[in-house]
């Protein structure tokens, strides 16, 4: 057996699971911050515009024991995600599908991103980043084009195995998503157990219905912390400005923006339009790409033309 103690970062969830504390390397701690303007924070240090105050914060997670065995139940361990990620891919597919009522506008917004030196930098840089997409104009065509435009993204990364994908569509349609659900979270959580891990995530941490955004976002880095093996993870959310809950919104927005700030995992996050209310406080301004209301002449492309830009640009084929 390794007698090696874990790394810090995972050190500190087992510590927050057994009561112990040990403050070296809690700052590194992916996601988990001395800010009160996201997730899993415990003291409080203002530091964004328009954060919200302490009296908004969450009450603390009830973190439980971490137990030392991988799920072996052959019933079904993902009981209370299992509709999140059915209903998650539908949204996608949506999205997907109206962007497809206009061919020449969805291929020609296919082009622009394809040609765009900043987004192709984002993809392939080796750095974790962000990259938030947003109109000088926009309108509701605007969004279905570009929000097809994620979720062809989200296909192709899929399709190729090129690295682990997770995804979010607004509005979601068919579930209601009311104040304090954190659905964006637990369909992310879902999506990223498809992946093979070592989170040592437990049958009864799963199967819990809860709601608390604490405890969730700790569930969340420790899995994404486990991928085996650690490379790239891209995160693909698009409209999460027309989410139920814009307080859940900018919170986790927050706690994401913190997260591509660590070196390990590599994350890579895409924010399609609308984003929330409070986006430009969150992210840097150099984080934007703005996009021209009028894509191109992408159209004189067919769809051979796309696929074979989208697979030499990035690497990957087109789906």
């Amino acid at each position: 057996m390794d007698d090696h103690p874990p790394p810090p970062c995972q050190q500190n969830l087992i510590d927050q699971a057994t009561g112990q504390s040990h403050n070296d390397g809690l700052t590194n701690m992916p996601g988990i911050t001395h800010d009160n303007t996201s997730i899993g924070c415990e003291n409080s240090q203002p530091q964004k515009k328009g954060s919200p105050s302490k009296s908004d914060e969450p009450t603390p997670a009830v973190v439980r024991q971490i137990l030392p065995q991988q799920i072996t139940n052959p019933g079904n361990p993902y009981q209370f995600l299992n509709t999140i990620e059915t209903v998650c891919e539908r949204s996608m597919v949506q999205v997907f599908e109206e962007g497809q009522r206009d061919t020449t506008t969805k291929n020609r917004r296919l082009y622009q991103m394809l040609q765009n030196d900043k987004f192709k930098n984002w993809v392939t840089s080796s750095t974790s980043s962000v990259i938030t997409i947003r109109f000088t104009e926009p309108d509701l065509l605007d969004t279905y084009s570009i929000g097809s435009f994620a979720a062809t993204f989200v296909k192709s990364l899929r399709g190729s195995h090129a690295a682990p994908v997770v995804q979010f569509f607004c509005p979601i349609s068919d579930m209601p998503c009311p104040p304090g659900s954190w659905f964006v979270l637990k369909g992310l959580i879902r999506q990223l157990l498809q992946y093979p891990n070592t989170a040592l995530v437990t049958l009864e941490q799963l199967t819990m219905e809860t709601s608390d955004p604490k405890y969730l976002w700790n569930l969340f880095v420790r899995i994404l912390l486990s991928l085996v093996p650690m490379r790239t993870v891209f995160i693909v959310i698009h409209a999460l400005g027309s989410y139920e809950d814009q307080t859940e919104a900018n919170s986790l927005l927050r706690s994401l923006y913190r997260l591509s700030l660590d070196s390990m995992p590599r994350v890579k996050i895409l924010l399609t339009p609308y984003v929330p209310s409070e986006t430009a406080d969150i992210v840097p301004f150099d984080d934007f790409l703005d996009l021209d209301k009028d894509p191109g002449d992408g159209d004189a492309l067919g769809a051979e033309d796309l696929a074979a830009l989208f697979e030499n640009t990035l690497g990957i084929e087109l789906q």
